[in-house]
């Protein structure tokens, strides 16, 4: 008999009997959901529970939800812990704070339950994929083909931050081709196949929870960079080059890159295909590496 998956666990830190209720509903059958309406208990519950995720408030009537924001970030039992903020409606003040205190989303009061579950559960999937790719575990291809489209999700998502906070956005494309003679499933998470050892080469140069690694096709791989410009892009592309290559020497590399500072006009399906349009570039050319 094939065991459930276990549901992942949501740390709701809020003081509102009615707030808790609502999202207890709203993420009913999603996952499993535990309270915290004190600092204390907050980090109490963090430590030994160590939630997949935490929602918390940022009013709160003993203490300010950043200085919990803040004590998390700084204990190193719960500091990569991802935490999505709760504010009033239309606070951009304590969004944009929160964000930068290392907060990696919003949600605004009153809450509305189609978005609320959409931005959960786009996390959640975030979270478990990183998981599993980094405790080396292997996931079925339907949960990769998945990964494609939550990739894109997850771009717009940062995109739009990108434009909100007026920081730089970089995207890399990694095409990696084995010599001919080799035998390959292309399924990056299969044990036995060398494309699972390259996603861990790639994952282990990720150094920041907010950094995405996703699986975009036939032999290639996405990379998605939040808050970094050109030349962190360019410095971080040639450290997975060589990660890659010095473990695959026969393997051909290669890479695009995109990055920009968008505006309200710009597109995040203009940047995604650009950076496709460089990596084809670098293939075609037999670059390594292809940034303009």
């Amino acid at each position: 008999m094939t065991t459930p998956p276990v549901m992942p666990t949501v740390l709701i830190i809020e003081d509102s009997s009615a707030d808790i209720d609502l999202l207890s509903y709203i993420l009913h059958g999603r996952c499993t959901t535990c309270v915290a309406k004190t600092m204390e208990s907050a980090m109490q519950k963090a430590i030994e529970l160590k939630p997949d995720l935490i929602l918390l408030d940022i009013i709160l009537p003993h203490c300010s939800g950043f200085a919990i924001l803040e004590t998390l970030k700084a204990t190193k039992e719960t500091c990569d812990i991802p935490v999505i903020v709760i504010t009033g409606l239309n606070n951009a003040r304590y969004e944009e704070k929160g964000l930068s205190q290392g907060a990696i989303d919003y949600i605004s009061k009153p809450f509305h339950a189609a978005v609320v579950q959409a931005r959960i559960g786009m996390h959640l999937r975030s979270i478990r994929y990183a998981k599993l790719v980094r405790e080396n575990k292997s996931i079925g291809s339907s949960t990769v083909l998945m990964n494609k489209r939550f990739f894109k999700d997850r771009l717009a998502v940062e995109w739009a931050r990108a434009i909100r906070e007026q920081s730089p956005i970089s995207l890399l494309l990694i095409r990696v081709v084995p010599p001919a003679e080799k035998a390959i499933t292309a399924d990056p998470f299969a044990d036995n196949d060398p494309l699972h050892e390259i996603a861990q080469r790639i994952m282990v140069k990720l150094k920041r929870p907010a950094d995405l690694l996703g699986h975009f096709g036939t032999f290639t791989f996405s990379v998605l960079l939040p808050n970094t410009d050109a030349t962190g892009a360019l410095t971080m592309a040639n450290a997975i080059r060589s990660s890659v290559e010095n473990g695959n020497a026969s393997w051909n590399v290669n890479l695009g890159i995109a990055s920009q500072s968008p505006i309200r006009t710009d597109s995040f399906e203009a940047f995604l295909s650009e950076a496709e349009r460089r990596l084809e570039s670098a293939q075609n050319t037999n670059s390594k590496v292809v940034f303009s």
